[in-house]
Parts: structure tokens; sequence; C-alpha cells
């Protein structure tokens, strides 16, 4: 359900918000950061913390950054992705930085790992769990962070809700019991300003062609040509983290936030506007002027991760959005309405995980 008033807001406090910061807040704090600064600041890094974290989405674009990062935190990082080869290359650029290095502290390197994973197969999901497992067992370490990154744009309706939207549902739950392990631990699922045009998620699709067919697989596999179910699958993502806030403080210490890397300059977009758009930016210096690089982006989502609360009081938690690496962005009132969580759990998820081991209590304070 994508509207001209849901447009309009996703315009002024998506795009024109997003271009604003791009071009103005960034480059106030360019200025204010010398090179030599911004250098050593990127040469710097922080002990081997014996905590691990799994990225999806990890062999380029904003996800290869992201796992750069965590690497640099002093966390053990999982990169999760299709390409294998793609991975080795991310992994060894990685292991070269950090090897070059400099620390305050033990000078071991935190490591760096390959799961081949899959966002459309719930298989693969258990797979990454396993692996994690195994890691943390060899290394004494425990998980205390996913990123959901993993994304597709312009690809069939029925890919894009599978990939943007379940994938990052069955990691979470195969995962959630290792993040329980940890004293602290948070989910971040990568949100973005395309959920402001959606108003909803779940739609009359009409009669599906029998009894046994789910939602999900009643989608047109069409391609998704005007964006509109890339803007529903990142509502939705937002709203499965309302169910999971709704459900986990009262049992558990694992955070979860949604945070928007903002506007970026990645092979996602590139690919979907195409190479004629793509020349004509990058010669004109448009694209280096109103977008991110996906570094940028990367520490947009990283910053939530550091910004989580230690504190485990329940009651202490802020559920927020994160945007641009703050605290407080614009979320949809659709993204923070329980009731159309519960509805997309209803409808939309719960006839995917019918096979998943749900966590214990699950749905009994939702009212699923």
């Amino acid at each position: 359900m994508v509207n001209n008033a849901s447009i309009l807001r996703w315009a002024v406090y998506g795009i024109l918000t997003e271009l604003f910061h791009n071009i103005v807040v960034r480059n106030v704090r360019r200025f204010a950061k010398s090179e030599a600064q911004a250098a050593a600041q990127f040469k710097l890094r922080q002990p081997a913390r014996s905590e691990i974290a799994v990225v999806t989405g990890s062999t380029g674009g904003i996800g290869s950054c992201i796992a750069r990062l965590l690497a640099f935190k002093g966390y053990d990082v999982v990169l999760c992705a299709r390409d294998e080869n793609a991975a080795n290359r991310i992994m060894a650029d990685i292991r070269l930085a950090l090897k070059d290095s400099l620390v305050d502290g033990p000078i071991e390197p935190p490591s760096v790992y390959f799961v081949e994973y899959h966002a459309d197969d719930e298989r693969s999901a258990l797979q990454v769990a396993s692996r994690v497992k195994e890691i943390s067992i060899e290394t004494n370490s425990k998980l205390s962070v996913l990123v959901n990154n993993a994304g597709i744009m312009g690809h069939s309706k029925q890919a894009t809700i599978k990939v943007n939207l379940l994938g990052p549902v069955f990691l979470t739950f195969a995962l959630l019991a290792h993040l329980e392990e940890s004293e602290r631990a948070v989910v971040v699922n990568v949100g973005s300003s395309a959920h402001l045009r959606a108003t909803g998620v779940v739609e009359d699709l009409g009669d599906p062609s029998g009894p046994s067919v789910s939602w999900v697989d009643a989608l047109p596999t069409t391609a998704d040509e005007d964006l509109s179910t890339y803007a529903k699958s990142k509502l939705a993502i937002m709203q499965f983290s309302m169910l999971l806030r709704h459900w986990l403080p009262t049992r558990t210490h694992v955070h979860v936030v949604d945070a928007h890397p903002g506007l970026v300059w990645t092979p996602l977009l590139r690919n979907h506007i195409g190479d004629k758009a793509v020349g004509t930016l990058t010669k004109t210096g448009l694209a280096k002027l109103l977008y991110k690089t996906p570094n940028e982006g990367a520490q947009a989502i990283v910053a939530a991760v550091d910004d989580v609360p230690s504190d485990t009081e329940p009651s202490k938690r802020e559920q927020v959005y994160y945007e641009n690496g703050m605290a407080g962005g614009h979320a949809s009132t659709e993204s923070r309405s329980i009731d159309q969580s519960k509805e997309l759990w209803k409808t939309v998820i719960a006839p995917e995980v019918s096979s998943v081991d749900l966590p214990p209590g699950w749905g009994q304070q939702n009212g699923l």
C-alpha cells in the first residue's frame, strides 16, 4: 500500500532530509576533522574482545565495511554471503588491515570467518547457527552482535519479501539462543527511509491458487520496478523488530534496533539506476556530493551497535530508530504499530516459520 501522502512523507522526511545531511552536515564534519586525524583513526583498532559479530550481505557495499569496522572494534567477525570468492577477498583485506593496524593492548587480532548464506533459504540460517556455535566453542567467544544487512532491490516481488524480510526472521530465530548467552547482545536490522513510502505490508492478493499457498508464495514473480515491494519489505522488517522488542524485554537482555545508513553509493543502488545514470552522476561529481561512501554508511550502522546501553533492565531500553548514526530518526507510525506488526506475523511470517523452533513463550506476550 503506497499512496500520494506516503510518497510525500518519504520525499520530505526521507530523501530531502538525507540530502541535507549528505551535502551540508557531512561536509561540515569532514572540514572539522583533518585528513591526518581521519587516517590515524582508521589505523587504530581495539583489542580482541572474545565476542562474535555476524554480518549478512558482507561481501560488498555497506556490508563489507560493517564487517571491517566491527573487526577493528575487536569482534571476531563472521561474513555471511553467497559469493565465497568475494568473501575470500574481503577476508584477506580485513586481515591485512588488522595486521597493519595499531592497538593499545594485546597484539593478537580478532579472527574473520566466512559462512555461505542464502537469505531466501531457511536451511542456510541453520547452517550459519551451527557454524557460529563451532566458532564459539573453538574461540571461547560468545555471539553478541547480529547485523541483518543482506537485501535486494528491483528483483521479483516474491524474492524481495523472502530476502529482505524472511531472511532476517529465519536467521534471528536461529541465532537467538546464542545471542542470549552473551551478557549484552544486539540485533541490528538494517532499514531504509523507503519504509516511509509504505502504509502497510499485508494487502488483498485475491484467492491464492490453493489452500497450501502462503501469502509470500502468492506474491507475483514480476519485477518490483517501482520498488513498492522493497518499501513494504523495509516496513516489514521494522515491524518484525517491534514484535521482538515486544517480547524480548520480559525475558532476555538482547536488544533489537533498526538502523538506516542514509543515501549511500552502493552496488545495489548502481545496479538499479543503470549504467547511464551512474555514468552521469559519476562524471558530474554528483555521486560524491549527494551520496555517502559505503564506509560512511557502515559507520552509521555500527554506531547503533555502540550506542546500545549495557544496562539490561527492560525499562531502560530505548526503542529507537537510528538514522545517520544517531538515535531518533523519523520512523513511520506504521513501523511502530503493534497491531500492524501482529497482522504481519499472522498473515505473512507465521506460515513461513511453521517448522522453526520459536523461543519458549513466543506470542504469549504479543497476543499472537
